[in-house]
């Protein structure tokens, strides 16, 4: 039997058994899916509908979240005298699949077109829809991340590449219009990253602690400010590069991806800087500080020639170490960016400590104090801030092929414990005598030495600029640039209170509790990995 009647026998049929159970309107609907069902068995045009046939239809409602199948929505009812049972509507059952039945199957470009959301994986609010996170696999010679139509749902090229054009971040124009560069990760649910960390950070400011002055100059007035000369402090000092670490992983909760946790831990080890200066190179050598009980300026006298010989060395160190617990929430998105909100923990740990010592040998012959007596003088000072606050920023990413362009801004704000200790001693040896060692230096004494501390509301800013080359599917290299600001620590070097006596009424040196800003920025190089 030819194909032709099989057609018209399958339409006679059909018309007999329906006179008799339902109306000439669901007749009609029926008719209209066989059509439909012939015309795809032919792989030709369907058959026109008689005149007498032509009943006008019933409005039929498209399921949730599909797409509509042609012309206007319809809406369809119950046919009169089947209300109460279970009937399946004809535009679910005989309408095709408005969008792939696998989530992590590849798309092709005809399901892009209509591609609005994934009802299980995605919420209804969602317009972007599964392509615009890449949901899918990759195929050469289509589009990143799941064969969508270049510039339709998120194929990476931008929305401006039809008719196989390119635009500013993808080359596009590859098999079926897709896009020519290599292959994305299919779907990742876990980031990990790992950032070797070339930072600098802000210099310590000195007062004025080492001075000099041409050994004509008087004993009883070298080294007194403001005629002497200043050899070390008075401004502030560079600090070293510091080389450091980051890593930062997390995950997924949804498919989706719009909601993410994650953990990242970074730090900068100890670093020390040293300056040392001996009467071998400077003859002349002192300490200035301001006598309050006179009202005027004075100096130890460290070194002068055929009195005493000497030096000085300030050694400082500091570390620096962060730790986020944050999630990220998914705001908006397009083909090619999204914008996460930024929320969470921050705990940051500063430290930094100054200690000043000099040590002077007696060579006057005669004097008052034994020739060969050496005076060890030292001043400590340690500073510890510990910060505890929640986080809130914005980051951007910016896709251009194998390209990522990521920009993160972001504010901590909270509690910073702020704790200084202060010590220092003197040791006294002469020659034929006991040593003898006392509390307290030059700029610590009994007014200031021990612990103290205080809390201040901080706010901890950061800019993060990063350019990641996704050199394997799920691989990316990254470099790029921070910058951290903290607007209030407490730093040992801007907290040595120069000033000897009890002029002012309160006994000196005291804790002064300065505050400061302190800076750190540097370049960023690493590696990132998706799973």
């Amino acid at each position: 039997m030819s194909m032709k009647r099989t057609v018209i026998a399958g339409l006679l049929t059909s018309l007999a058994i329906s006179a008799g159970t339902a109306s000439g309107q669901t007749f009609n609907e029926r008719y209209a899916a066989w059509q439909g069902a012939a015309q795809g068995m032919q792989g030709g045009p369907a058959m026109p509908v008689p005149q007498a046939m032509q009943a006008a239809p019933r409005a039929r409602v498209a399921p949730q979240g599909a797409p509509p199948t042609g012309g206007a929505p319809v809406t369809e009812s119950v046919p009169e005298g089947m209300e109460g049972q279970s009937q399946k509507i004809l535009s679910n059952v005989y309408s095709p699949p408005y969008h792939a039945p696998n989530y992590n199957m590849p798309w092709t470009n005809n399901q892009c077109a209509t591609c609005n959301h994934n009802p299980t994986f995605e919420p209804a609010s969602d317009q972007i829809g599964t392509c615009g996170y890449h949901g899918g696999g990759w195929l050469p010679g289509t589009v990143a991340g799941g064969a969508c139509g270049c510039g339709q749902c998120g194929d990476g090229c931008g929305d401006a590449c039809g008719g196989g054009g390119c635009n500013g971040c993808g080359q596009c124009g590859g098999l079926g219009g897709g896009c020519d560069y290599g292959p994305f990760c299919n779907n990742p649910m876990v980031w990990a990253r790992l950032d070797a960390l070339i930072w600098w950070r802000q210099g310590r400011n000195f007062p004025q602690l080492v001075t000099s002055d041409p050994s004509t100059e008087s004993s009883t007035t070298a080294g007194i400010l403001p005629d002497a000369q200043t050899v070390f402090g008075g401004g502030r000092t560079n600090a070293a590069t510091q080389g450091g670490a980051r890593v930062d992983f997390g995950f997924f909760i949804n498919p989706a991806q719009t909601v993410g946790f994650g953990d990242r831990f970074f730090g900068l080890p100890k670093s020390t800087t040293n300056f040392n200066v001996a009467s071998n190179n400077v003859p002349v050598l002192a300490i200035p500080f301001r006598d309050l009980d006179t009202g005027l300026n004075d100096a130890l006298l460290v070194a002068y020639p055929g009195l005493r010989t000497g030096n000085v060395n300030i050694s400082s160190a500091s570390s620096f170490l962060g730790n986020d617990v944050y999630g990220r929430f998914l705001l908006c998105r397009d083909c090619n960016t999204r914008i996460d909100f930024i929320t969470g923990w921050n705990y940051t740990r500063l430290s930094d400590n100054v200690a000043i010592q000099s040590a002077q040998t007696v060579t006057e012959v005669g004097g008052t104090i034994p020739q060969g007596t050496v005076t060890t003088i030292t001043d400590q000072f340690n500073t510890l801030n510990l910060f505890n606050g929640g986080i809130l920023g914005l980051q951007w990413n910016k896709y251009c092929g194998v390209w990522t362009w990521q920009t993160l801004g972001r504010v901590s704000l909270g509690n910073m414990h702020e704790a200084l200790n202060m010590n220092g001693s003197t040791v006294v040896a002469s020659p034929g005598q006991t040593t003898t060692t006392t509390a307290g230096g030059l700029f610590t004494s009994g007014s200031n030495i021990g612990h103290h501390a205080r809390d201040e509301f901080t706010a901890i800013w950061e800019l993060g600029l990063n350019l990641n080359y996704r050199f394997r599917p799920c691989t990316q290299l990254n470099i790029g640039y921070s910058l951290i600001y903290i607007n209030d620590v407490l730093l040992p070097a801007n907290n040595i209170d120069t000033s000897v006596g009890t002029g002012t009424g309160a006994t000196h040196p005291i804790a002064l509790f300065n505050h400061s800003s302190f800076w750190m920025q540097g370049i960023n190089l690493g590696i990132s990995q998706d799973f």
